[in-house]
């Protein structure tokens, strides 16, 4: 490492004290700042009075999920440039892909490989010296990030509510990224993001506000704008995206289309919220098939998935129960893990959210029945577990658990998981 990286600070948010351990052998040497907090909230102010370099997050901490608290610095301007090392004490894929999707440099695995750790940090770090980072853009598409797309809602829902008049966002998913890099390399997915983040530039109008929002998917907040003049717009963006294919260097032409839901909400509504009833229209859009558009004003749709639910605590059921069934799924509640089994044995069951902590047949039990029923043996599970409680995750995923959601939890957290959850089956169908 140079001089450069020697004034460095770094953040470690772990509370398992071998991470600050193999981080102080790893990096203490090269002259680089630690700073070790046990907590989310710690960590925040720690944010507050220092300026941090890189932040090394374990995923499970005593006070809040990791990628929650990911989401949370990439949607702030003062922390959403900082690089973050996520560090994961099991397997899970769903995990390690959201935190990809939300911005994440790094995955580390547990245990630590020390060199491999130095030789990562001092990458990022005389790489964020050397090109530095915008903290309202994208680096790779060069278009407006989480942090600004969330600076630019919050002036929108002052403008609607001096206005009297509703908030339009969209969100759209590319289609058949993952397809491309696996077909072409991952460079040729990455000219795709950027001319396709470009293409939408210029085909929306002057005022629309678009950003990167995930991986392979864009925000749009559409000013003073009606649900249907944003489907038209998206339309004719979709339009102009299909007679620009990519050109890849064989003379082969990648052509790219996205799907996308538009969401119209009041401006009282907090900006995750109106991205997630955005993300249930995309989730619609997405089961018909590549570029379809829905919207608020669609109606229902025909065929409600069901989604059974095996969770005890009746303040926690009745939660779920509640924001899914308003979202348009069928809901089917069971209070033990026995009677989730013939339930979901009498049914047709698109995802399971079990509880891991219930009396007779516990979650962990009732995930290993499922996963020996062949029906069931791939359809999304979604595990309900404590904060903090790391062994339970790591049991759940050996089991094949699809993701986890610890308590307690937002019911808009709920839906996002369920949904994303949702999305990745129809991507692979």
């Amino acid at each position: 490492m140079d001089d450069q990286t020697a004034t460095a600070k770094i953040l470690i948010v772990d509370d398992d004290p071998q991470t600050p351990e193999v981080a102080q052998k790893a990096l203490a040497q090269h002259g680089i700042e630690l700073l070790t907090v046990a907590t989310a909230a710690e960590a925040e102010q720690v944010l507050a009075v220092n300026e941090i370099s890189l932040i090394i997050l374990n995923l499970v901490l005593p006070d809040a999920d990791g990628r929650s608290f990911l989401a949370k610095l990439s949607q702030q301007s003062s922390t959403a440039a900082i690089p973050v090392f996520v560090v994961l004490g099991f397997s899970g894929p769903q995990p390690r892909d959201e935190c990809l999707r939300l911005g994440a440099a790094e995955i580390v695995e547990k245990p630590i490989d020390r060199d491999q750790l130095a030789m990562a940090v001092a990458l990022t770090l005389e790489h964020m010296t050397s090109v530095g980072r915008d903290p309202h853009r994208d680096p790779l598409t060069g278009l407006f990030n989480r942090a600004a797309f969330a600076e630019a809602y919050s002036q929108e829902q002052v403008d609607a509510e001096k206005r009297g008049t509703s908030i339009t966002v969209a969100l759209l998913d590319l289609d058949r990224l993952a397809a491309i890099n696996e077909r072409h390399g991952r460079g040729l997915g990455d000219t795709v993001l950027r001319n396709v983040g470009s293409i939408l530039v210029s085909s929306l109008r002057q005022t629309d506000v678009v950003a990167r929002w995930e991986e392979d998917e864009y925000a749009v907040l559409f000013p003073q704008t009606d649900t249907r003049t944003a489907v038209l717009t998206l339309t004719k963006a979709l339009a102009a995206l299909g007679s620009a294919p990519v050109i890849h260097e064989g003379d082969t032409a990648i052509e790219a289309s996205f799907s996308a839901g538009v969401a119209t909400v009041v401006a009282e509504v907090p900006l995750d919220e109106a991205m997630a009833r955005a993300d249930g229209l995309l989730l619609r859009a997405k089961t018909e098939g590549a570029s379809h558009i829905r919207s608020s004003e669609d109606g229902a749709p025909q065929s409600l998935q069901k989604i059974l639910v095996a969770e005890d605590d009746r303040v926690a059921a009745a939660l779920v129960t509640h924001r899914l069934e308003r979202a348009g799924f069928e809901v089917l509640h069971r209070a033990n893990g026995k009677e989730a089994l013939s339930t979901a044995l009498a049914n047709d069951i698109s995802l399971f959210v079990l509880d891991i902590r219930m009396p007779g047949i516990d979650g962990i039990e009732l995930l290993k029945r499922l996963r020996d029923t062949a029906r069931y043996a791939q359809i999304p599970v979604l595990m309900l577990t404590s904060l903090g409680r790391e062994e339970d995750i790591v049991r759940a995923f050996k089991l094949g658990a699809s993701d986890y959601l610890t308590k307690p939890f937002s019911p808009v957290e709920l839906l996002a998981r369920v949904q994303r959850l949702l999305r990745r089956v129809g991507s692979t169908t």
